[in-house]
């Protein structure tokens, strides 16, 4: 059994972990609350190009004169990971590492190749180890994104589609549920469907194309100067850029409500092993003194017996 002495030892270094562990939590939390707020205000933004996207798009003439609304047969396709830089985080990055390693299984088992585009360290480390075929790598600016960190890759993965390098992009991040639950999900990113756009619901961060009655599809028509084509060419470039914005700040959200949850059940854990090491030291002070006492009076009952 150990000593008092190492049992002081082991409480006083449980008890500096679970200050940062607490620290840590704290300010995971604050991080947290600003990622939701930012994720919050840009989806006016979204909604507005996706509502002048889908005017635009509205007469059918007009939907196959931008190569990144024409569809082709899927042959190679690019996964884009969004994970962290860092870790204790939980589960956060093993769950998108799994559902990254699910897609490509079940692309390869349809007989196509996928390569990866990773945003953050822990992706580009994890599937590297795996032998995964990785095209670009990215890291995260900071704690607090802004729309210029996806720029270089919106821009990439539209010349990708462009120049037929892959027939097909998806994007791979952690949807933020609630600050106590995150779900990985794959979303179809490229090409961009024909039909209107919409947010799904009001909590979704990502679109999702619905098809339409042809006589609710023409119920408004618009005259566009120069025309739809030079619409088209401002409008999916920073259509592009929202979305991927929007996933990144999703993902963000989540990897810093699952790192608070992390650090919360670590606080928790270290009180309980300061408790149970405190009961410890408690029973061995007391058996020693225990001890002591029966030596002294052993030693005192041979004097006088002597």
């Amino acid at each position: 059994m150990a000593s008092t002495r190492e049992l002081r030892h082991h409480i006083r270094s449980v008890r500096s972990t679970r200050q940062i562990t607490k620290a840590m939590e704290m300010v995971a939390a604050s991080k947290l609350r600003r990622a939701t707020d930012s994720a919050t205000a840009s989806r006016p933004y979204a909604l507005r190009i996706a509502e002048a996207l889908r005017d635009a798009l509205i007469t059918p003439d007009n939907q196959s004169i931008h190569p990144l609304l024409v569809p082709r047969p899927v042959k190679k396709t690019v996964l884009v990971v969004i994970s962290s830089d860092r870790g204790l985080a939980g589960a956060y990055n093993t769950g998108i590492i799994k559902a990254a390693l699910e897609f490509i299984t079940t692309e390869k088992a349809a007989g196509r190749t996928v390569d990866c585009i990773t945003f953050g360290r822990k992706a580009e480390q994890a599937l590297a180890r795996l032998g995964i075929p990785i095209v670009q790598s990215y890291e995260h600016s900071g704690s607090h994104p802004v729309a210029q960190d996806v720029l270089p890759l919106a821009g990439s993965l539209a010349d990708y589609y462009t120049d037929g390098t892959y027939d097909q992009v998806m994007v791979l991040n952690t949807h933020f549920v609630s600050a106590f639950k995150q779900e990985p999900r794959v979303t179809h990113f490229l090409p961009l469907t024909h039909e209107e756009f919409e947010i799904t619901t009001a909590g979704d961060a990502h679109f999702v194309a619905r098809e339409k009655g042809a006589e609710q599809r023409h119920e408004h028509m618009f005259l566009y100067e120069p025309g739809p084509e030079a619409l088209l060419s401002a409008l999916i470039p920073r259509y592009l850029e929202t979305l991927l914005f929007q996933h990144l700040q999703e993902a963000l959200a989540s990897e810093h409500a699952a790192r608070r949850m992390a650090m919360h059940s670590a606080t928790d854990n270290a009180s309980d092993i300061i408790e149970s090491l405190q009961l410890t030291y408690n029973s061995v002070r007391q058996s020693s003194i225990t001890q002591e006492l029966a030596e002294i009076t052993s030693g005192a009952v041979s004097l006088q017996t002597d």
